[in-house]
């Protein structure tokens, strides 16, 4: 869960936040007109796109494009906190900071960038979190001219680290619209707390033309395609993990263990346990 966050807004846009997480804890992000840095100060943390996933571990961080995203803060020692920065990248912002003298490379059209890049631990962008955290300290120095120049700084500091032409090509494209492919929105939720609401939403579709869709495209209503899905990913870890039954069950999506362990009979005609067994 999310222990305590502090975060530095330009109107109703947050720019900059610093938040504690006590894991494990799994959190949906979805950035449909901003892309995201995040620094992991300390943890374990897995972020997963559609077709992607990157491990980071602290002191690492990652540049993430426009799209939705799931990330999982892993435990990682006894009564241990993540802590995490994140800085938010919105291109009216950008396009204000550098007015007439934007980048070439944000104009450029950046072809085959992935939707997370993961950047290694790198003293100058350590000294940058540092500065941050001076002012999470003394947040009664903070103005909005100050946050735009933060935020100005952190993109000309990611194009002077070895991940440069990496980073280049994913500003580049990260603000381009959101194409939006249904089988990669449902993949990319299968085992989340998600809504058909939530789920359509993302979709760019209305509840009536998701269910429509999702029937055409996999011939099944999304209540039994994600149960069947999620139950079928369960008995996969029940082989290959030491996981318990009830961490497996809050793994693919299911919050009461209970629950979880009938439908499982019910689909396989054997109880989690003795499944496992077996």
């Amino acid at each position: 869960m999310i222990v305590s966050r502090q975060k530095f807004d330009i109107g109703e846009k947050c720019l900059i936040e610093k938040l504690i997480i006590e894991p494990p804890f799994v959190y949906q992000a979805f950035f449909e007109e901003e892309a995201c840095f995040v620094y992991v100060e300390n943890g374990k943390t897995h972020f997963n796109a559609a077709h992607e996933r990157e491990n980071v571990n602290s002191k690492e961080s990652v540049l993430l494009k426009c799209g939705s995203y799931f990330v999982e803060w892993l435990k990682f020692k006894e009564a241990g906190y993540c802590k995490i920065y994140a800085i938010h990248f919105y291109p009216e912002i950008l396009k204000q900071l550098y007015q007439n003298e934007i980048p070439e490379f944000i104009n450029q059209n950046g072809v085959g960038a992935s939707r997370i890049q993961k950047l290694a631990s790198h003293s100058v962008i350590q000294k940058f979190i540092e500065s941050l955290e001076f002012y999470f300290e003394n947040p009664h120095l903070v103005n909005q001219e100050l946050l735009k120049l933060k935020i100005k700084e952190l993109v000309l500091l990611l194009i002077q680290t070895q991940y440069a032409d990496s980073i280049k090509a994913l500003i580049a494209t990260m603000f381009s619209p959101l194409e939006v492919n249904f089988k990669t929105v449902i993949e990319s939720h299968l085992y989340g707390p998600f809504t058909i609401e939530k789920l359509a939403m993302l979709s760019h579709l209305s509840e009536s033309s998701f269910k429509r869709t999702f029937k055409k495209v996999y011939n099944d209503t999304p209540a039994n395609y994600f149960k069947k899905r999620k139950l079928e990913r369960a008995a996969e870890l029940l082989k290959i993990s030491p996981l318990s039954i009830g961490d497996i069950a809050y793994k693919v999506g299911f919050q009461d263990s209970a629950h979880f362990s009938r439908l499982f009979k019910s689909h396989f005609k054997i109880s989690p346990s003795e499944y496992r067994t077996k």
